[in-house]
C-alpha cells in the first residue's frame, strides 16, 4: 500500500520527467548555436538596462550587437561598478537595473578582506532559479539515480542574516537554499535550523539525527565541506562508509573548487565510486556546469549561453579586444568576463579558463583565479595545478589527503 508521501513523491518525479527532459535538451541545442543565443540574450539585456544610470554611462543603447559592445567597452573590475553598487544599497531606484533589489551577495573576499556586494534583483534571482532548474535537468538526465524528488543531502554556509535597508545581505551559499521550490524542500537534507546551529557538536548531533533514516541518493557542497561533515556524522552513527547507511547514494554534485584532489577520499567515504557532476558558480553569477555524458571529458565545463553574457580576455594577449563565445579556439587559455540582469556587464571576474574542445559546442576546464591568495605565498600556480599534484600524491601513497598548504621553495630556480 502506497503512502500519500509515497504518492506524492511518484507524481512529482513523473512530472519533472515531463518538465526537465525537453529542459536538458533544449539546452544543448541552446550550446551548439551560442553565438546566436548570445546576441538574442544581449538584445533583451540592452532593451532592459539602457535607460538605468549605468547604462546611460557606458552609452548601452547605442550598440546594436554584443561583438559591438565588447570591442568597444572594455572589461571593468569591481572598482568600477562600486559606486552605483553604494547607490543601490543606499535605495536610489533604477541604478544599475530597474525591478525591485531581493538580495544583496556577498563575496568571501582574500581571507575576509576586499568583501565585494554584488545586487541581485528580481531578474537576476530568476536567472539563478532557471539555472538552476537547468543544472538538475541535466544530472537527471544523465543518470546516477537521481530523480526530482531524490532525498539528497547538501551541506552549505549557514545564513548570515544580516540586512541593508530591510534588505538581506548574505553568501550565495546562504541564499540559494531559499530559491528550492518549497515542494521539494521536504527532500533536501540538513534543514536549515541545524545549519543554523552554531556549536559544532550538536550542529553534527541534529544533522547525523535528521539524515539517518533518509534514502539519500546525491551529496551536494564543497568537496572540503562535505568530507569533514560527513566524516564527523559517520563518526556519530558509528559506521564505516556512508553506504551502511545510505545503500543507493550514487552521485556528488560539487562546486568551489575542482574535485580532483577530494575524489579518492570522497568514495572511500562513501564506500563506492560516485559519479561526480560539477557546478560552476560565483557570488556574480552561474557560470556553467558538466555535462558528462556529451563532453569529450566528464570534468570538463559547458557554459549558460541563454542565461550571462559571457566575453574573453587572452591570458597572454596582445591587447586585443574582447572575443565572444564562438570565437574561442582549441586550447586557447583566456580570462572570463561576464554580463548578468542585474545591470554589471562586461565585468572582469579573473578567472582563468582553457578551452578543450569548440565543437559541438565549446568545452572549458577552470585553472583557477589569476589574483588567488595563493600567490601571496609568492607560488605562481593554479588551482588546476595544486588538485593535479594533491591527486598524484593520494595514488603514489594509496592515502587520502584532506588538507594542504602552499609553502614557498627553498629552491632558487624554483
Amino acid at each position: 500500500m502506497k503512502t500519500p508521501g509515497m504518492l506524492k513523491r511518484h507524481a512529482l518525479n513523473g512530472a519533472g520527467h515531463i518538465v526537465l527532459g525537453p529542459l536538458a535538451r533544449a539546452h544543448l541545442r541552446s550550446l551548439a548555436r551560442a553565438g546566436d543565443r548570445q546576441e538574442f540574450l544581449f538584445r533583451t539585456l540592452r532593451d532592459r538596462l539602457a535607460s538605468t544610470v549605468a547604462g546611460r554611462d557606458i552609452r548601452l543603447g547605442k550598440y546594436a550587437t554584443y561583438r559591438e559592445f565588447i570591442r568597444h567597452v572594455p572589461p571593468q573590475g569591481y572598482d568600477f561598478y562600486e559606486g552605483y553598487v553604494k547607490r543601490v544599497m543606499d535605495g536610489e531606484p533604477n541604478v544599475l537595473y530597474g525591478d525591485p533589489t531581493e538580495f544583496f551577495l556577498m563575496t568571501s573576499g582574500t581571507s575576509g578582506f576586499n568583501r565585494k556586494i554584488i545586487p541581485c534583483n528580481k531578474a537576476l534571482r530568476m536567472t539563478l532559479e532557471r539555472t538552476q532548474r537547468l543544472a538538475l535537468a541535466t544530472l537527471i538526465s544523465e543518470g546516477g539515480g537521481l530523480t526530482l524528488a531524490s532525498d539528497r543531502f547538501a551541506y552549505g554556509t549557514r545564513s548570515n542574516r544580516e540586512n541593508v535597508n530591510g534588505i538581506p545581505k548574505d553568501y550565495i551559499s546562504g541564499i540559494i537554499p531559499h530559491l528550492v521550490p518549497r515542494v521539494l524542500r521536504e527532500y533536501i537534507v540538513p534543514t536549515e535550523s541545524a545549519l543554523e546551529i552554531s556549536d559544532g557538536a550538536a550542529k553534527v548531533r541534529r544533522i547525523a539525527h535528521e539524515t539517518r533514516q533518509r534514502d539519500v541518493r546525491g551529496i551536494f557542497g564543497v568537496p572540503a565541506h562535505l568530507l569533514h561533515v560527513l566524516r564527523d556524522v559517520m563518526a556519530e552513527w558509528g559506521v564505516g562508509c556512508l553506504r551502511e547507511v545510505w545503500p543507493n547514494l550514487a552521485t556528488c554534485v560539487y562546486s568551489g573548487t575542482s574535485v580532483q584532489s577530494f575524489r579518492h577520499s570522497l568514495d572511500r567515504l562513501a564506500g563506492r565510486p560516485l559519479q561526480y557532476f560539477g557546478t560552476y558558480v560565483s557570488t556574480e553569477s552561474p557560470l556553467g556546469f558538466e555535462i558528462p555524458g556529451h563532453a569529450s571529458d566528464p570534468a570538463r565545463m559547458a557554459f549558460l549561453p541563454d542565461h550571462v553574457l559571457y566575453s574573453f580576455t587572452e591570458l597572454n594577449g596582445t591587447g586585443a579586444p574582447p572575443l565572444a563565445l564562438d570565437e574561442l579556439k582549441e586550447g586557447g587559455e583566456y580570462l572570463l568576463n561576464l554580463g548578468t540582469p542585474n545591470g554589471i556587464l562586461h565585468y572582469a571576474i579573473h578567472d582563468w579558463i582553457k578551452v578543450a574542445r569548440t565543437k559541438p559546442f565549446v568545452q572549458f576546464e577552470l585553472m583557477g583565479r589569476i589574483d588567488a591568495v595563493l600567490n601571496a605565498a609568492t607560488e605562481k600556480t593554479s588551482d588546476a595545478q595544486l588538485a593535479c599534484a594533491v591527486r598524484l600524491l593520494q595514488e603514489r601513497l594509496d592515502l587520502p589527503i584532506a588538507h594542504y598548504f602552499v609553502h614557498p621553495s627553498e629552491d632558487d630556480e624554483g
